[in-house]
């Protein structure tokens, strides 16, 4: 099953895969390194993506390659151990990665140590701090005209704990498949399938029985969001009209106490025309550990469309991954659903 966070991992891709222009490079020796991707969420199994880098110089052939005989385990100081399942999926030839899972579940408050070895590119390691649990709620969601755009405009209430805190709030769309059938003559059929019959009966009065059997895709659509929080990393440099992948919060103002913060979903791409394309939105509010915030906060700075340039270079991703590079972020999560998308029957 695939995971929004893995989006997060394959900007190491992304990053180099969108450059159009020319770079000149360095004659210096590059070694390939194990990279880690992915996030441990409290109460969820055990998951993450694995593979290895492309070394940035004038000696490599820039080719990514999927990364054989790797194997990984993740522990903890009480005692835990277990080795990992690596196996590839529908994603590996697009993200050049292998999934590694387990159906242990991740515990809250808990620092996992994840060791990942190759016989070619060494150990690599990173120890993951799950946070302790927080609340969060709804407190409010309307329409709204947002920087010239139509929004949900959805006020947000986290209950924050004495100490450090880090949140990321973020939004994606899995898509959702309502498959609608009515009872003609003793037989369900399936209205898709027998779609003149069904307007024809339901033109001419007839009252039918129906049922809907509603089924989730496993891939995610990151969508955008808007924040006002002045008190939001994202505004330090930013306009508030502009759309972000994530609104990311430190407590520093709020620490042990209640807080309110709006962000607007915008819904320019929540109404497609292909039925495939319709789903729900999950909207996530997340307290991570401070390394993954730092990684996402240097993410969230990088531009697609930046070109490399004298006026603007890539931006540095400094990994916790020891010997190796990406990043396995701890994380708590509270999760909202919206159904913004319609279907007819």
């Amino acid at each position: 099953m695939s995971r929004c966070s893995i989006s997060i991992g394959c900007l190491l891709l992304t990053m180099l895969a969108a450059c159009s222009k020319k770079l000149d490079l360095p004659e210096v020796e590059r070694d390939r390194k194990i990279a880690l991707l992915g996030e441990l969420v409290a109460n969820e199994p055990i998951y993450f993506r694995a593979g290895q880098s492309v070394p940035v110089a004038s000696n490599s052939n820039m080719t990514f390659e999927l990364l054989a005989g790797l194997s990984v385990s993740i522990s903890d100081d009480a005692g835990f151990y277990m080795s990992l399942t690596g196996k590839e999926d529908s994603l590996s030839p697009y993200l050049y990665t292998i999934p590694f899972y387990a159906n242990s579940p991740v515990k809250e408050g808990k620092v996992y140590h994840v060791t990942a070895a190759h016989s070619e590119l060494g150990t690599a390691t990173i120890d993951v701090a799950v946070p302790d649990p927080f609340t969060a709620s709804v407190a409010s969601s309307t329409n709204a005209i947002y920087a010239s755009d139509t929004t949900l405009a959805v006020d947000l209430l986290i209950n924050d704990q004495p100490g450090a805190h880090y949140y990321v709030v973020e939004a994606v769309k899995q898509p959702m498949i309502i498959a609608g059938s009515f009872l003609h003559n003793s037989q369900w059929l399936i209205i898709s399938e027998n779609r003149f019959l069904y307007d024809s009966l339901k033109a001419a009065g007839v009252t039918l029985q129906k049922q809907f059997d509603t089924s989730f895709g496993s891939t995610y659509l990151r969508q955008s969001l808007y924040t006002s929080d002045a008190n939001s990393e994202n505004l330090k440099n930013n306009s508030s009209f502009n759309q972000f992948r994530r609104v990311l919060l430190t407590d520093q103002k709020f620490e042990g106490s209640a807080y309110n913060t709006r962000v607007y979903l915008s819904k320019s791409r929540y109404f497609p025309d292909s039925s495939a394309e319709r789903g729900r939105i999950l909207l996530q509010v997340k307290s991570v550990s401070k390394d993954y915030f730092d990684y996402l906060r240097a993410y969230e700075l990088y531009s697609p469309g930046m070109d490399y340039s004298s006026a603007g270079g890539p931006v540095s991703f400094k990994s916790p991954v020891k010997n190796g590079m990406g990043i396995v972020g701890g994380v708590y999560k509270q999760q909202f659903i919206f159904v913004l998308d319609s279907w007819e029957f």
